[in-house]
């Protein structure tokens, strides 16, 4: 109902019933949860739009702590107040994009990166993984047909095979370790050299 209110006044999600919603977006957020249960620290949902992925793996794991990327401010004042309204307390809200961020504005760098319905996969994914600590891992929806290109096209990843949404046939969610040769950073002060 909060989705649908604030979708009423802005695009947050082109599906509109309740019925999509909570097939394609809530339940794949929370099958994705369950993939990273060892995640070694936190998750960064670049993107978070609507709150998919990351409030809604919130939501399902109220134990995780996240950090939601949404520089649209719109956008960010809807998963703000939706937030509150859920008392998830784990979950940070940037309003930000992901190019201003640096180490030194994590109190602890994120061992998973995760977006849903963000252009540019690879890109995104080769400015990430530089934050990236722990298990180092990258968290991704996709159709079946688009897996395949998905993965041969990001660099510096090893993919584990899709993993099947059994209520969705034609959706997966793609799991991969990023590989020890991408550099990493180290934590500094924001604004430093």
């Amino acid at each position: 109902r909060f989705l649908n209110k604030w979708n009423s006044r802005m695009n947050l999600t082109g599906l509109r019933s309740a019925g999509e919603i909570l097939r394609v977006l809530m339940a794949e957020s929370f099958f994705a949860a369950t993939l990273v249960e060892n995640a070694e620290g936190s998750i960064l949902d670049i993107g978070a739009g609507a709150g998919f992925p990351g409030l809604a793996m919130a939501v399902y794991r109220p134990e995780m702590e996240l950090v939601l990327l949404e520089p649209r401010k719109k956008r960010a004042a809807f998963l703000s107040a939706l937030r509150r309204e859920l008392g998830l307390s784990r979950v940070t809200l940037w309003g930000r994009k992901l190019e201003e961020c640096v180490a030194g504005d994590f109190s602890t760098l994120p061992a998973v990166l995760t977006m849903r319905a963000v252009g540019r996969f690879s890109e995104v994914i080769g400015c990430g993984i530089r934050l990236l600590q722990g298990s180092r891992r990258v968290l991704l929806f996709s159709s079946i047909a688009g897996a395949e290109g998905i993965m041969e096209g990001i660099q510096n990843v090893l993919w584990s095979p899709p993993h099947a949404v059994r209520w969705n046939p034609q959706h997966v969610v793609l799991l991969g370790q990023v590989l020890g040769d991408v550099p990493r950073v180290t934590p500094t002060a924001r604004g430093s050299t």
